[in-house]
């Protein structure tokens, strides 16, 4: 495999080729990026009543590090209790089978902060539901290849990943046999036979956390150095309730900013479609909706999150059931407030971010940098502006890692442009058939015929007979062209079918559970070799 640095910030693309790296910005800038980041979330506004900004940021980074220690510490050793005043590296993404692509976001993770020695913890994003409960396995020859929806679980639709149990247990034992057998003819010894073990020996947790125990488990095997926890306990926090006061406290400002930076973005990127990137907060005179999700322990389907003032409470609903009061102030978050919703949880009503307060919350408040992915970078960007305009902050500076890996199965060396080569050629031959045939006397009347036509210069109105007389000579020349013809056609046809069974086989989204068991290593020497 072979590292690359991806081209300038913000523009990134997956790499094309198997076994290259997009590492943005190089790693040797680390040190740098972090120390300006520090810089910069010293700028943030404070509106705050009882706690300073930096005296919150100390308490978000000393409870997520200590509640990363103890999370990952029951289920696999660390060397060493985290170093709060060291460098804080962060990713995240759901507890899901993931691709290669995302896989290798956890071993830059790992080698950012061994390079800064900082400490590098991997949120689960738990918050979110549980979408997917089968993956696709390729099977067959290299060939005859296909694709099989291979289930681990059952469906439950919009349960978040923090209350997802398994739902089929003797689906779930018998995932990873049925996974490698599906996959053997392609992958003699695929990497499920190692992580499935792993993965039931959690029967305990919940169906996110044993998926990932078990790829973090392989994580230490490849010598990773890395700490994990839920995002739902990093929301059990008492910085977290801050954050969430102040959201509450602000809404009318951050509602505005939030929407003004959306429509703005819509905007410039000509975008019809008012749910995206995402939809706006609803206001209207009694309510109004925050970028939060919550629901309850004893009803666990996430819903908007919607708040209502009166004096100095809040009533907090999802207007389905859910009504609870808080005290809060207006535009400053306070310790009533904090105290009040770190109750809340303890009576079995959860509160959590959605996608860009996740962020929001992790970039400035927690930690010094944060690893995307390309589709989270580019989400961030509406991100960045909200905090601008919100809490009058500059966006910290953020890295991109991806990487792209495809199955060692042997594939048509075929293109696309190799079919519209063929399809250039079957074009002439419709239009241009005089390049193709013997210039007999009886081929020579045609071909003198289209050029005479081609030369006429008719008034408009009365070209209908010129046409006619083209389209009557490129038929005439058809004939000794039909083997040709049908030669291209088959060409087209064979070059069709092997481009479909490269695509089918080359997917760089396979999930990282199908390659082989020496890709641990192989992603981590990519992820070291990066500069």
């Amino acid at each position: 495999m072979t590292a690359a640095v991806g081209p300038p910030a913000r523009s990134w693309r997956a790499p094309e080729r198997d076994g290259e790296a997009l590492v943005d910005p190089p790693l040797e800038q680390l040190p740098e990026r972090i120390e300006e980041n520090r810089r910069l979330h010293l700028l943030i506004e404070d509106r705050f009543d009882g706690i300073t900004v930096p005296r919150l940021r100390w308490l978000a980074r000393r409870e997520l590090l200590r509640a990363a220690d103890a999370y990952t510490r029951s289920y696999r050793d660390i060397d060493s209790a985290a170093d709060a005043e060291a460098p804080l590296v962060l990713s995240g993404h759901q507890p899901e089978l993931v691709h290669c692509g995302v896989w290798f976001k956890h071993f830059v993770l790992g080698e950012s902060a061994r390079r800064v020695e900082g400490n590098a913890v991997h949120l689960l994003i738990d918050n979110d539901v549980a979408k997917r409960t089968s993956i696709l396995v390729p099977t067959g020859t290299p060939e005859e290849p296909r694709l099989v929806a291979v289930p681990f679980d059952h469906p439950a639709r919009g349960v978040p990943y923090e209350e997802r149990a398994v739902a089929d247990r003797a689906t779930w034992e018998s995932f990873g046999r049925r996974v490698a057998d599906t996959v053997r003819p392609l992958v003699p010894e695929p990497l499920i036979e190692s992580l499935w073990p792993r993965v039931l020996s959690h029967r305990q947790r919940p169906l996110g956390q044993a998926l990932a125990a078990g790829r973090h488990q392989l994580e230490a095997n490849a010598g990773l150095q890395t700490r994990e926890v839920p995002l739902s306990i990093v929301c059990q926090g008492e910085a977290f309730g801050w954050f969430v006061a102040l959201l509450i406290a602000d809404a009318e400002r951050m509602v505005e900013a939030y929407n003004e930076v959306l429509r703005t973005y819509r905007r410039q990127h000509h975008i019809r479609n008012r749910s995206q990137p995402v939809p706006d907060l609803y206001r209207d005179a009694d309510w109004t909706e925050l970028p939060l999700w919550i629901w309850s322990a004893d009803s666990p389907r996430r819903r908007h999150l919607f708040a209502r003032r009166s004096r100095s409470t809040v009533v907090l609903s999802n207007r389905a059931g859910i009504d609870v009061t808080i005290r809060s102030t207006l535009e400053r978050a306070d310790e009533r407030a904090v105290a009040d919703l770190l109750e809340l949880h303890r009576r079995g009503i959860r509160i959590r971010p959605r996608a860009l307060t996740t962020t929001l919350f992790m970039r400035w408040l927690a930690g010094d940098l944060f690893i995307h992915g390309i589709g989270g970078a580019i989400y961030d960007r509406v991100t960045d502006q909200i905090a601008h305009r919100w809490w009058n902050a500059p966006a910290p500076h953020l890295m991109v890692a991806t990487a792209t890996c495809r199955l060692p199965v042997d594939r048509p060396d075929v293109t696309r442009e190799d079919v519209v080569r063929i399809e250039h050629q079957l074009r002439e031959l419709a239009f241009h058939p005089e390049q193709f045939v013997e210039c007999d006397a009886d081929m020579r009347r045609w071909i003198d015929q289209k050029r005479a036509a081609i030369a006429e210069s008719l008034p408009r109105g009365q070209r209908k007979s010129r046409h006619d007389r083209i389209v009557e000579a490129n038929l005439a020349m058809q004939e000794p062209l039909r083997s040709l013809k049908e030669r291209l056609l088959a060409e087209r046809a064979s070059l069709t079918e092997q481009l479909r069974r490269k695509q089918r086989l080359g997917s760089r989204e396979f999930s990282m559970a199908l390659f082989p068991r020496t890709l641990p290593e192989q992603l981590r020497q990519l992820a070291s070799d990066s500069h």
